[in-house]
């Protein structure tokens, strides 16, 4: 037999979905010849195994035969298989998924648990899960934050700038364990599995023996925006020098933050708790909050201070308190850091009527001191972080800002060229279909469908929200969405897209999902009736479990 290549495969790449592509050159009197190809399943043992194979045509004047078919030039191999383990596992975590959706259900229904005790019950479970169900490193950028908390839980709060050991060239970089590097660098960022996992916890930090690590992009990052993640590190690193175990506290800290903030938002909400609930059902929102990630932070504090805005807006209380004042100006510097794109939010304060204050004087000092501290902040932040801006494709940051100012119908085109293309993908995106990095596990269209037709029907549906919001404010929240709206496209264009590009990369749906509460809000403040409110609890409580348990499945079945 004349063998043209070898291929070896293992149960991780096929995972991948990665066709092979054989290529080959023209061979002198082959006509009328066999070859064969030979791949090799390396531990598919008794499982069901196959490959499939397509052809595509760019050889002008060649031919061969496979099975009695005429192709050209190069096939491509699929390898296909089913592992019987594989589907053994995936109908007993659907039975068990399924039995514990029901047991959270009787619980709730059976003890008559109000509304935030439901929420907080169901809450910890589903972060539990997501925190053991995500392998480590397999969040969305996951391994450059842990670097990033690792190092700030070292003490080296800001990022400094190194040469680079490769080129000699100036880098924003630090020295880490090579432990750590060999849980997750061995493991390209594909193939981040339930097996990486296994060799973060059977690796131990040796700060004696160090690689340099490249810390630019995640240097943009505000050091406040981590320190849910870093708390957990530093605690663990008091006990163990276990990368693994390090890694799993930064989400547990992680999760106890998120927990005591989603609770304490649900208590202090004076009307549409309903849409919050439901909306933290999202398994694109739980998954960003049980890893090491800013966005954690960024999420639950653009919440807290949009609920926070409401919570004084609407109280019954005649004035405003000292106290909260200055809770309102720490939650907005805190949105500032966060990322400076939600800086609009900032203007939610408008909000709060003037009778709330003791005097016409009182009222604007207090809007003037909010609004013109988070914008000191967050630009001031911007300005500091300026320097360490990454360098993408052929375009500097400073460069694509000139473009911008001096062509901005260009901009404004690239813009539009990007919504039409992909505001579908945003859509779907925001609302759960791909939950980990490299977009890996897709949870498809039944679990975003699903979330947005609960998402909307409680919206619609919350008596609580009804008669709530004039329309000036609806005007407000509209222009607060479409500002933050405009900053993510500009900052994404400027960051992340080659010099004068057609259209803006980088943006995804889980970006816009700090302004969700502003537009459910807006869907809540139509004008609906719907007097069975019990009823649409108890739609949350059953339909609202089915998505981010379906997305764990997902993710499990992905990662084994």
């Amino acid at each position: 037999k004349k063998i043209l290549e070898e291929i070896e495969i293992n149960a991780n790449k096929i995972a991948l979905l990665n066709p092979y592509k054989l290529t080959f050159d023209t061979i002198k009197e082959s006509s009328q010849g066999e070859y064969y190809v030979s791949i090799k399943f390396t531990d598919a043992k008794d499982d069901n195994i196959g490959v499939g194979y397509y052809d595509s045509s760019d050889a002008k004047g060649s031919k061969m035969v496979v099975d009695g078919t005429e192709t050209q030039h190069y096939l491509d191999f699929s390898p296909i298989y089913e592992k019987t383990t594989r589907a053994n596992i995936f109908l007993i975590l659907l039975i068990s998924i399924m039995l514990l959706i029901f047991a959270i259900y009787l619980v709730i229904t059976r003890f008559k648990l109000k509304l935030s005790k439901s929420f907080l019950l169901i809450m910890a479970i589903f972060l539990l899960i997501g925190t053991f169900a995500i392998p480590l490193g397999a969040g969305h950028d996951e391994v450059m934050h842990f670097y990033k908390a690792y190092d700030i839980a070292r003490g080296n709060i800001m990022p400094h700038i190194e040469t680079s050991e490769s080129n000699g060239q100036e880098i924003i970089a630090d020295d880490f364990p090579k432990a750590i590097d060999h849980a997750f660098a061995d493991n390209v960022n594909t193939e981040l599995d339930y097996g990486s996992t296994a060799e973060a916890l059977r690796q131990n930090i040796n700060n004696n023996d160090t690689f340099q690590y490249d810390t630019t992009i995640e240097s943009f990052y505000s050091p406040v925006v981590y320190v849910q993640s870093v708390a957990g590190i530093l605690v663990a690193k008091l006990f163990t020098n276990n990368v693994g175990i390090i890694v799993y506290a930064g989400r547990f800290s992680s999760v106890l933050f998120s927990i005591l903030i989603l609770f304490l938002i649900m208590r202090i909400l004076p009307f549409g708790k309903k849409i919050f609930f439901v909306m933290c059902l999202n398994p694109m929102v739980l998954s960003q909050l049980c890893i090491v990630s800013p966005d954690t932070f960024t999420l639950l504090m653009c919440f807290l201070f949009f609920a926070y805005v409401l919570k004084i807006a609407y109280s019954p209380d005649e004035r405003i308190k000292r106290s909260q004042v200055i809770i309102l100006i720490a939650l907005a510097v805190c949105v500032a850091l966060a990322k400076t794109v939600y800086l609009p939010l900032c203007f939610s304060v408008l909000l709060i009527k003037k009778d709330k204050f003791k005097s016409i004087k009182n009222y604007f000092l207090f809007m003037f001191s909010t609004i013109t501290a988070s914008l000191a902040i967050g630009i001031g932040w911007l300005a500091v972080a300026k320097s360490y801006l990454s360098i993408f494709a052929n375009s500097r940051p400073t460069d694509q800002i000139e473009y911008i100012l001096g062509n901005p119908l260009n901009a404004v085109g690239a813009g539009l060229v990007s919504i039409k293309n992909e505001s579908w993908n945003y859509f779907l995106n925001i609302f759960g279909n791909k939950i980990t990095w490299m977009d890996r596990v897709d949870c498809g269209f039944l679990v975003s469908f699903t979330m947005i037709f609960l998402i909307l029907v409680v919206a619609l549906f919350d008596s609580s929200i009804k008669d709530r919001i004039k329309k000036y404010q609806k005007y407000l929240l509209g222009g607060i969405i479409l500002a933050s709206t405009l900053l993510i496209f500009i900052s994404m264009y400027v960051q992340w897209s080659p010099y004068a590009w057609k259209y803006i990369t980088g943006v995804q749906g889980r970006y816009f999902i700090p302004l969700l509460p502003l537009s459910l809000f807006l869907i809540g403040s139509i004008k609906v009736k719907f007097d069975n409110q019990e009823q649409l609890t108890r739609m949350i409580y059953f339909l609202g479990l089915f998505p981010f348990a379906f997305a764990m499945i997902s993710t499990l079945i992905t990662y084994l």
